[in-house]
């Protein structure tokens, strides 16, 4: 209720002030920004996988280094804009794009092991009242005799400040801790996990059982953390036994890392959903390793 008042008031603020004409888009497109893309195979598949791109304006130019292509690659883009694009009160200026973006091969899980996406248009936005950017791509798969529609959609938020410490990097072993709140442990398992730090983000990889997928996280010093925090933005892990859940898809939407004063201690914890048991259940990932 507090923060709809909030938004309110300052709705009337604008509506009551003039606006100086803009002459390039908004300065606070520029940063480094972590979070997931959304992919969408027409008919086919609906997956994430983690995403950073750092983004740099110049007037009404804007620069994504790493634009929709899956787990990185294609190049960067440029985006251009003018002053007609602006596009309401909270989502301000929007850059758009057309070409033609070609991504590395990629498995796009249950349809194809190698798929070609090759994006044709697309465009970004800043969203000042939450501080998110978001791009958002259209284009075409093509592998396995298939060539369906594919879109993209990433919102990220920023990251920046001190960089994270460097003795975060290295491979961690511990045993990880898969509950339900309030419960005994469904799945206890020992577990290495490999982090990568740079700047503000870390790589993290082998949170899920027998999974390499990647997450990213940002923050600075020794900690970082990332939240999905709209509905479906989520990492997960491949179906397995939950307890009594034959097979049930572990969902994560927070995690967190904290390294210890020494640097000797990692230590891991998020929190999400067990989907395909019955009602949604809560679950909690927990690690500790050396």
């Amino acid at each position: 209720m507090k923060r709809a008042l909030v938004l309110l008031a300052a709705s009337m603020i604008w509506i009551g002030c003039d606006k100086a004409p803009y002459t390039g888009l908004e300065r606070e497109f520029a940063g480094t920004w972590i979070g997931l893309n959304i992919y969408t195979v027409q008919g086919a598949a609906k997956w994430a996988s983690a995403a950073q791109t750092t983004v740099a304006v110049s007037g009404w130019s804007l620069t994504s280094s790493s634009p929709a292509c899956p787990y990185g690659g294609g190049g960067p883009i440029t985006a251009t804009a003018s002053p007609a694009d602006f596009e309401g009160r909270y989502w301000h200026d929007a850059a758009h794009w057309s070409g033609s973006l070609v991504c590395p091969p990629v498995n796009v899980p249950g349809v194809c092991s190698s798929m070609v996406f090759t994006f044709t248009r697309g465009g970004s936005a800043f969203n000042a009242i939450y501080d998110e950017y978001s791009e958002s791509w259209i284009g075409n798969a093509v592998g396995c005799g298939l060539a369906p529609e594919v879109t993209s959609f990433f919102l990220g938020r920023r990251v920046g400040g001190a960089g994270l410490d460097p003795a975060f990097s290295k491979r961690w072993n511990g045993t990880a801790t898969i509950a339900i709140p309030g419960q005994a442990p469904l799945i206890i398992y020992s577990a290495e996990i490999a982090v990568a730090a740079s700047g503000n983000v870390a790589a993290l990889s082998d949170l899920c059982p027998g999974s390499t997928e990647l997450i990213l996280v940002g923050g600075s010093g020794k900690e970082a953390r990332v939240n999905y925090f709209v509905m479906f933005w989520y990492w997960f892990c491949l179906p397995q036994a939950i307890g009594t859940c034959e097979s049930g898809t572990l969902m994560y939407s927070d995690l967190a890392i904290t390294l210890s004063a020494d640097n000797l201690t990692l230590t891991v914890h998020g929190s999400g959903t067990a989907l395909g048991c019955g009602p949604g259940w809560g679950v909690t990932y927990d690690f500790t390793g050396t």
